[in-house]
């Protein structure tokens, strides 16, 4: 099977275990906002037993973990990167830039 389909598939079935996950109001995801998958792996093989999986999209399976990190102050990410920045030690270091950037337009506005 080709890539794409192949993770159009993996986003259906995250997004039923995201839903699945609201329902059953369980604490390790709840609540569940949103699926981020800007860390999703592709793996060729069954996976593991404990993973996720629809009955009616054979051949793949959904391993969900919470994301690592802090929660950015501007953006909402959750990211490793966020307190790189000392002047800005609550967003990420994209978002510290443009941060920098608003108050350059601002002071420059005045």
């Amino acid at each position: 099977m080709k890539v794409l389909p192949l993770l159009l598939l993996a986003f259906a079935v995250l997004g039923a275990f995201a839903q699945q996950a609201r329902h059953e109001d369980t604490e390790v995801y709840e609540p569940v906002p949103k699926v981020i998958t800007s860390g999703a792996v592709l793996v060729e093989g069954d996976g593991p037993a404990e993973a996720f999986r629809l009955p009616d999209v054979p051949g793949v399976a959904v391993v969900p973990r919470l994301a690592e990190g802090r929660k950015c102050a501007r953006s909402w990410k959750i990211s490793p990167a966020v307190g790189l920045d000392p002047q800005f030690p609550d967003v990420t270091p994209r978002d510290a830039q443009a941060l920098r950037e608003w108050e350059a337009m601002r002071r420059a506005a005045e």
